[in-house]
């Protein structure tokens, strides 16, 4: 994983949020799509540190390409766990771009869990 990317995913994991400033250039924009939000680093550091809970981040894969970085992470309290795909644009090791999805993660609904693969089974395709 790319160092800075890797950095802010430990700041977030230990709540060290005022650090995340090293790692942003100063006109650097946060995207949230699910919600339509899109934040300064201020008020994304801000956003952070008034979010409720004790979560903590859990590193699933990662995808370096020159000066952009995707990341799938879990993120959980212990009760809720989500999943996030963040997507980076970096600029002289600086994150000057960033694009989060999340998801929260729990069981199918009902009327579509006969249709979701099971373990052993073979997919036909």
């Amino acid at each position: 994983m790319h160092k800075t990317v890797k950095t802010f995913w430990d700041l977030i994991d230990s709540k060290n949020f005022e650090e995340l400033n090293s790692i942003y250039s100063e006109s650097a924009v946060i995207h949230l799509p699910n919600t339509r939000e899109a934040f300064t680093v201020k008020n994304y550091i801000k956003f952070n540190s008034l979010y409720p809970g004790n979560w903590r981040v859990n590193h699933i894969s990662d995808l370096n390409q020159r000066n952009k970085v995707i990341t799938v992470v879990t993120v959980t309290d212990g009760e809720s766990t989500h999943t996030c795909v963040a997507f980076f644009t970096l600029k002289d090791d600086l994150i000057i771009d960033q694009v989060e999805y999340w998801g929260e993660n729990g069981e199918a609904p009902e009327w579509r869990k006969d249709l979701s693969y099971k373990e052993g089974q073979t997919w036909n395709l």
